[in-house]
């Protein structure tokens, strides 16, 4: 099934836990999820619930990687059920 869910549950799955790369101007992200989009929000605490209610409430104002990430996802989802039933 290609639903928004499906594309949450792939997103959550790749992107994986907590990540503090020094090379990643997002600064501490977790579940695709970073610091410098969300200021104000405790990443290092974030659980699976609580990134996937951050998804439908959509975007902040001034990022785009999530979208993207999304739609890559969306976009990904036929190949990815097409190779798992080859």
């Amino acid at each position: 099934m290609n639903t928004f869910p499906d594309c949450i549950a792939h997103v959550l799955a790749a992107e994986g836990g907590l990540v503090n790369d020094p090379r990643d101007p997002g600064g501490v992200t977790k579940f695709g999820i970073s610091q410098r989009a969300y200021p104000a929000l405790n990443i290092r605490g974030l659980t699976p619930d609580d990134a996937k209610a951050n998804f439908y409430r959509g975007l902040p104002p001034n990022s785009t990687s999530r979208l993207a990430g999304v739609l890559i996802c969306l976009a990904m989802l036929p190949c990815r059920d097409s190779a798992a039933s080859s």
